[in-house]
C-alpha cells in the first residue's frame, strides 16, 4: 500500500531528462486500466536499459488486456500489463514454484508483490491496477529492472 502511495505522491515530479543516463531510456506504456473501466488511456513512463525490444502482445483473447515486453539480449524480460487478475504469463510457472496460483488485494490500490531466483532472477508485481515485473534477469539486470520499477510514473491525463 505505501508503495502505491509514492507512486501517486510522485506522479508528476521531477525532471527526467536530469535522470536518463546515457545508458537508460525512458520507455512509454499506454494502457487502460480497470480503474478507468478501460476507457481512459495512462502513459506509464519507467527508466529501462536502452538496448531492449520493446513489444506489444495481447495475453488473454481479444484486446482489453495489453502486455508491453522489453526484451534483452541475455535473454531477460522486462514487462508491465493492464491484466490485474491473470498477471505475466512469463512467470506463471515461477509463481507456481513457490505456491502461488492466484492472488488477492484487500483494497484495489493494494500492493501485491512475488519473487525469487537463484542466479536468474523474476519478479511479479501488483501495484493498483497495473501488474510490472521481469523474469530470467541476472543479478546485474535484477538492479536495473529494481530502479525501472522505482521510476515508473504515470505522465499526463
Amino acid at each position: 500500500m505505501s508503495f502505491a502511495l509514492i507512486l501517486v505522491i510522485c506522479i508528476g515530479c521531477g525532471n527526467w531528462s536530469s535522470k536518463i543516463s546515457d545508458s537508460e531510456k525512458a520507455y512509454n506504456f499506454v494502457l487502460t486500466t480497470i480503474v478507468s473501466d478501460f476507457e481512459q488511456e495512462k502513459n506509464f513512463v519507467a527508466l529501462l536499459p536502452e538496448k531492449g525490444k520493446k513489444k506489444k502482445v495481447y495475453p488473454q483473447n481479444g484486446k482489453i488486456y495489453i502486455e508491453y515486453r522489453i526484451s534483452y539480449p541475455d535473454n531477460s524480460v522486462f514487462y508491465i500489463s493492464n491484466d490485474i487478475w491473470n498477471g505475466s504469463r512469463l512467470n506463471v510457472e515461477n509463481l507456481i514454484v513457490i505456491g502461488v496460483n492466484g492472488h488477492t488485494k484487500e483494497v484495489p490500490m493494494d500492493t501485491v508483490s512475488y519473487s525469487g531466483g537463484e542466479g536468474k532472477f523474476w519478479k511479479e508485481q501488483f501495484i493498483g491496477d497495473i501488474v510490472i515485473g521481469y523474469v530470467n534477469a541476472s543479478p546485474l539486470m535484477k538492479n536495473k529492472f529494481e530502479n525501472a520499477i522505482t521510476s515508473l510514473q504515470i505522465k499526463g491525463n
